[in-house]
């Protein structure tokens, strides 16, 4: 039987640790995770316990101006670590230098997903590619597609039940109930109930998007509907 990898993920935020933890566990088939939320107690379980590799969130290992990572070389020298960093942080800042990680990841929105590849990486290749250089995700085109078509169907199952009101409730009044009505109040109707089938639209091609792309508009770059199944 292969001994499990044995990752330690030390990082602040709660929802992050989350994240990674279920990532790797869905990802890598034999594997224990700990997971510790402060520097202190993630230098005392490392120095007690044997693991594969680390996760370090940035801001642990700057905790109470303490570098764990430099405090881990000191006795684990050869030990894979990952080093996470908001987007908004370029460098690891005092006191990491290149020499304290193997790896950085940058934290966007996605950026577990990511994790568990490079655990493989440093334990079949017994390195990363990505050393001393910030990485940032790149997913697939087929993963964005999956997660688009994730997003867009959770909308369409929320916005569904008042979509198919405003829906059902314009082709009753347009069939009869107004027929006597003033115009303008009749185009009103006319208006809302396509406003309301080109929402409809969309979500159904969002939810059956194929190729991701994008459309750049006043509002910033959107996500090309036409682009999706027919």
């Amino acid at each position: 039987m292969d001994k499990p990898v044995r990752v330690l993920i030390a990082e602040q935020n709660r929802y992050h640790a989350t994240l990674i933890d279920r990532e790797i566990h869905k990802r890598i088939g034999s594997c224990v995770t700990v997971v510790i939320h402060s520097a202190g107690k993630a230098l005392e379980e490392i120095r007690q316990n044997s693991y594969s590799i680390l996760i370090v969130d940035s801001l642990i290992n700057t905790d109470r101006n303490a570098s764990l990572l430099k405090a881990v070389r000191g006795f684990r020298p050869t030990i894979p670590i990952i080093l996470t960093l908001p987007m908004g942080q370029i460098q690891p800042g005092i006191p990491a230098t290149d020499n304290d990680y193997t790896a950085l990841v940058l934290k966007d929105a996605t950026y577990h997903i990511v994790i568990p590849q490079l655990i493989e990486n440093a334990l079949t290749i017994g390195s990363f590619s990505y050393n001393g250089r910030p990485f940032k995700p790149r997913l697939s085109a087929r993963r964005k597609a999956d997660m688009i078509n994730i997003t867009a169907n959770t909308l369409a199952h929320e916005i569904n039940n008042p979509l198919m009101t405003i829906l059902g409730m314009s082709e009753l009044l347009l069939g009869g109930a107004v027929q006597d009505c003033d115009a303008s109040v009749r185009d009103k109707l006319v208006v809302i109930q396509e406003s309301a089938r080109r929402i409809e639209e969309a979500l159904n091609q969002l939810g059956n998007l194929s190729a991701p792309a994008l459309r750049d508009t006043p509002a910033g770059s959107l996500i090309k509907t036409d682009s999706a199944k027919n």
